[in-house]
């Protein structure tokens, strides 16, 4: 027979529900239990429970603590237009993001369960007027990731390169590890809802951080975005209307995008501008890109779906993109342009105060200085040995098979991890700029 608490909980949501008042659910990792009533006394244990239990509308404040699905599986769905606020000490009486972290960082042991999804993945249907928020929630995948023991590793810096699958490496004490490669927040936001993304860390992804199909407005404010892989932002619009998103993206800092794989060969994009999005990009710090910051390469069709959103790209501060600031569509493969000429781009509908960024002593002197000087030195070689004069090449033309070569490649860095204790230094970094100081 069940309890009466596990009774209770469901008619207290219901009861919620009818009253049309958003029900607001607590979560500690450390303290809480999933049959509780998710009170304050009596937190749940997982937000993805929370997530759950909640209607659309309701609340989800999440104390200090690791979090990576029911049953520690390794990822969170979300279904439902909740409001989630992370950063709370674990008797719920303080928040401070920084100081009481709200993780979802899973080790290495459940990279099994969890290579199939999203660290956070999304599969939500929120109407006009509905809000689904992440405020306070550091997204990191440094703990999971597979590192080379030994490969890629500059002076001072904490692992190897990342190692994607198939490949093998290692994480800490754990060896035999295979990356999970799904970006750290994916999946969709349907229905012309509201999705709110602040004052939170996206670490060490790699495969993305932010990669998802969206109809309604997307507003991403106040971020760090630090050593992720292929890129930072991509949303794309995932209805046919030429605005069928709309974002907003300000004041994050976005730094350390890396290539897709360690041959350099493509990837490296801060913010992409994917097709069926209205688009504004203002007052973020964008810069170590391995390619460029912003990419603008990709163009609706017809003519009239693209002429119907609007890209502005204004009061932006660019450092030591490694190509471009941004990339645009011709040239052979792309226009690489700087931000002193941005006002000269067409494919921007508006291009003011954008500059390199003059001053930039104290954002260095936030950054991990062993990452950075690692960073601006990274490259990979390949050399190629081939010997028609060999044994094995003069057998081969006799058999009229083709010659063989032996090869073989040096990278000095790929993707390493970089530690979250230096990601949170960034806020507030650059007044003015970037992700700012966070205020409560």
């Amino acid at each position: 027979m069940p309890s009466f608490k596990k009774a209770a909980l469901p008619c207290l949501f219901s009861a919620f529900a009818l009253l049309g008042h958003a029900a607001e659910l607590y979560v500690s990792k450390d303290l809480g239990d999933n049959a509780n009533a998710g009170t304050k006394e009596a937190p749940l244990k997982n937000i993805e429970k929370a997530a759950q239990i909640a209607q659309d509308g309701d609340k989800i404040y999440v104390a200090e603590g690791s979090y990576y699905g029911l049953r520690d599986k390794g990822f969170i769905i979300v279904k439902k237009s909740v409001e989630i606020y992370g950063g709370y000490s674990k008797d719920f009486a303080e928040r401070d993001v920084l100081k009481h972290q709200t993780r979802i960082m899973p080790p290495a042991s459940v990279n099994g369960t969890g290579s199939s999804n999203p660290l956070v993945e999304l599969d939500v249907v929120a109407a006009p007027g509905e809000r689904l928020i992440f405020d306070g929630i550091i997204f990191d995948k440094g703990d999971s990731n597979a590192y080379d023991a030994s490969r890629g590793k500059p002076r001072g810096v904490e692992t190897g390169m990342l190692v994607l699958p198939p490949g093998v490496g290692q994480n800490g004490k754990n060896a035999n590890v295979i990356t999970a490669a799904k970006p750290l927040l994916g999946g969709k936001f349907l229905g012309g809802g509201e999705l709110t993304i602040r004052n939170s860390v996206f670490g060490n992804g790699n495969n993305s951080a932010i990669r998802l199909g969206a109809h309604g407005e997307v507003n991403i404010t106040n971020n760090v975005f630090v050593a992720n892989a292929i890129s930072t932002c991509e949303i794309w619009g995932a209805k046919n209307q030429a605005d069928a998103v709309k974002i907003d993206f300000s004041y994050n800092t976005m730094l350390f995008t890396w290539p897709r794989t360690a041959s350099f060969g493509d990837g490296g994009q801060g913010f992409k501008i994917m097709t069926k999005a209205d688009v504004i990009i203002h007052r973020n710090i964008i810069g170590l890109s391995a390619f460029a910051a912003i990419e603008r390469a990709r163009i609706d069709s017809p003519v009239a779906m693209e002429k119907g959103r609007k890209v502005r790209v204004n009061d932006n501060r660019f450092f030591l993109n490694k190509k471009a600031d941004v990339i645009l569509p011709g040239l052979g493969l792309f226009e690489t342009i700087f931000a002193k000429d941005f006002a000269d781009v067409d494919l921007f509908d508006e291009a003011v105060g954008n500059e390199e960024l003059k001053d930039d002593r104290s954002l260095r002197k936030a950054i991990n200085k062993a990452y950075l000087e690692g960073f601006l030195d990274a490259s990979y070689k390949e050399s190629v040995d081939y010997d028609p004069n060999s044994f094995t090449n003069e057998l081969r033309r006799v058999l009229g098979i083709n010659q063989i070569a032996t090869g073989q490649s040096e990278v000095s860095m790929f993707a390493n991890k970089y530690p979250l204790k230096d990601a949170v230094r960034l806020f507030g970094a650059v007044e003015g700029y970037g992700a700012q100081e966070i205020k409560y």
